[in-house]
């Protein structure tokens, strides 16, 4: 199980065109350094059993630098080392923030939308976000790239693969936009342009490395993980919605934070026990929902490796919205995978 926090909601300082989840997800106030002992020593035994905790917002930084000090205070009075990932826009990093994620070892995830003009299709703050990548450098802290992939994207991707390598960049993931919730699911990126950029993409990426020259691309090494025999590390790649406390900035417990809305609502940190919240969960269809998939998908031979996607990425129907994006990209690349494989085992799997 995952736990993942918004500690201002759905907060941010940032009003990206394309962002699907401010407008009605955010809560009261901010949670605070106190709010941050008492609900994360509510899911100590969780966090003693290795679960991750994962920040993200809205713009988690704007909880400030006494919440995330008080966080790590807890985890190092109760000596816990334990896996954090925080999610950012990175215009607030600072020597502050990025030396206290050094020294507790926190995996920072930094959105970037490629070049200054492919960034600045949507949001126009890419000096601020390089000057955050600068303080995550300085004070030596590990961190990687998520980029949102758009039509404008889509189109320059060999500009950014190039501009990343410039900046040796080597953590990346690329998600598909995501619509808001009752817009057009193309709104954004339509599936014939995250096709072509998913292979333009894999061609950049398998160039490089033979080569000599690796970089981690998270829905690749998914896909090798798959054809390897072994689970998806990302959810959405293994088709099947894992077990999640998201919890929001007043305590409320959803499963996921694509699905924060009245009818998912677990109850809260606040009053109710995490094993409480934890039976509900496991009493409701939600992970169960996402294993089914159409009956069309029996008939598809890549269904092994597409597992339906992500299910806040399918149609009323039950339909992959990049379903015909993902088959263009393993008509592409499937081959060329399985040969990676061969050459880095000496057999196929």
């Amino acid at each position: 199980m995952n736990l993942m926090i918004k500690p201002v909601s759905g907060h941010c300082n940032l009003d990206c065109r394309y962002c699907f989840y401010k407008a009605g997800h955010t809560q009261g106030r901010a949670m605070t350094a106190q709010d941050a002992r008492t609900l994360l020593g509510k899911v100590l035994p969780y966090i003693a059993a290795g679960y991750p905790l994962v920040f993200q917002g809205g713009e988690p930084l704007l909880a400030g630098h006494d919440y995330f000090e008080a966080v790590f205070s807890l985890l190092d009075a109760h000596g816990l080392q334990v896996p954090v990932f925080i999610q950012t826009n990175g215009t607030l990093l600072d020597a502050r923030f990025t030396r206290l994620f050094a020294e507790h070892h926190a995996l920072v995830g930094v959105s970037l939308d490629g070049t200054r003009k492919t960034h600045g299709a949507y949001r126009p703050d890419f000096d601020r976000v390089m000057d955050g990548i600068r303080c995550l450098r300085e004070a030596g802290c590990e961190f990687n790239v998520l980029t949102v992939v758009t039509d404008a994207l889509a189109a320059r991707v060999d500009d950014v693969w190039a501009f990343y390598r410039e900046q040796d960049f080597g953590y990346q993931q690329y998600i598909p936009c995501m619509a808001p919730p009752g817009a057009a699911p193309d709104r954004h990126l339509s599936s014939e342009c995250y096709g072509t950029f998913l292979c333009r993409l894999f061609d950049l990426w398998k160039a490089d490395y033979d080569r000599g020259r690796y970089v981690y691309v998270r829905f690749f090494e998914n896909i090798l993980l798959l054809l390897s025999g072994y689970p998806a590390e990302d959810c959405g790649a293994g088709g099947i919605c894992s077990p999640q406390f998201l919890i929001e900035s007043d305590g409320s417990v959803y499963p996921c934070d694509f699905y924060v809305a009245p009818e998912y609502r677990l109850g809260n940190l606040h009053t109710d026990t995490p094993e409480a919240l934890e039976r509900r969960l496991l009493r409701t269809d939600f992970i169960s929902s996402s294993v089914a998939l159409p009956e069309s998908c029996a008939a598809c031979r890549y269904v092994h490796l597409c597992r339906g996607g992500c299910k806040r990425y399918r149609d009323s129907g039950g339909r992959f919205i990049h379903c015909e994006a993902y088959r263009r990209f393993f008509d592409h690349a499937l081959k060329p995978m399985l040969a990676l494989l061969d050459a880095r085992f000496g057999e196929k799997p």
